[in-house]
């Protein structure tokens, strides 16, 4: 019989569900007759090609904020692990930092958008040189109407405790234990070690950081958002170390001795820190099979 690990009702509490939905307006379409103009032309089958018009040809206020949306999409990456779909899983402890730093993204957006709007119908007027014969005015939505084509929202919502990966029915269990316990374990192990990795990786920076450069190449630099980065990630996995393993916690704990309250300026500033850092930095790599 499959017995619950506790870690998997912890989730629901040290956790929540994420997800970011960033609309905008394509500016896209499929030209049908251009389509057949040029498969005509190459004595091709009708289906075997497809002319799709950039309606607003690469206009750079336009660019700007597809650029963004991507943008966020990484940020919110980088900040949560793949859970289901669009829905990610949000660490409990970066619950404020996600909200503030979301709210600077949401101001971005708009400022774009409106920026967009304002330059729209100068826009739409160069695109009548840009399109040539393509141009058609009637493809172009009145301003109000593109203003609405573009969002940007945050959802949040607690993970729920009857979700399979953080409770297993035992009405089910008896048709279905194996499937479930198993795509549930599996899930939340690929989550933690995606957290294990991440530290190593910052470990690993800032040991290349400190070290001395090689014969002709430059001095390797300490970046302060790699030790905030570093910092940031130890203090949130004092919480969301979800399966109690042991290897995370005695890199974390050792990380943060190392790291200390130094700064990336006082790792530059002085030999005998950097030293210090590198040394406790390496002897972790050594430890935990990733010697630098």
């Amino acid at each position: 019989m499959f017995k619950k690990p506790d870690y998997l009702i912890s989730l629901a509490t040290a956790s929540l569900l994420i997800n970011v939905e960033v609309k905008v307006w394509s500016a896209t379409r499929q030209d049908r007759s251009v389509s057949d103009e040029i498969t005509s032309a190459k004595n091709a089958d009708r289906e075997a090609g497809k002319f799709i018009q950039n309606l607003l040809a690469g206009d750079p206020r336009h660019k700007k904020i597809l650029m963004h949306r991507q943008s966020v999409y990484n940020w919110l990456k980088r900040l949560s692990y793949d859970w289901a779909g669009s829905q990610r899983l949000l660490p409990m402890a970066r619950l404020e930092k996600t909200k503030t730093e979301y709210r600077e993204l949401e101001t971005e957006h708009a400022n774009l958008v409106d920026d967009f709007v304002a330059h729209y119908p100068s826009i739409v007027a160069q695109m009548a040189f840009s399109q040539g014969t393509m141009f058609d005015k009637t493809l172009y939505p009145s301003e109000q109407e593109v203003r609405n084509r573009f969002s940007m929202k945050l959802f949040i919502a607690p993970v729920p405790v009857a979700d399979f990966r953080c409770a297993v029915a035992q009405e089910i269990i008896e048709d279905m234990n194996q499937y479930y316990s198993q795509q549930a374990n599996d899930q939340i192990h690929e989550i933690m070690a995606a957290s294990c990795e991440q530290l190593l990786d910052y470990i690993e920076r800032i040991a290349h950081a400190c070290s001395e450069p090689e014969e002709g190449k430059r001095k390797p630099k300490v970046y302060e958002s790699t030790i905030q980065g570093a910092k940031e990630l130890i203090d949130t996995l004092a919480t969301f170390n979800i399966i109690e393993d042991p290897k995370i916690e005695a890199i974390r704990k050792q990380a943060r001795q190392v790291l200390a309250n130094y700064t990336a300026e006082d790792i530059r500033d002085s030999e005998a820190v950097k030293a210090t850092v590198k040394d406790g930095m390496d002897d972790i790599l050594s430890k935990f099979g990733m010697k630098f």
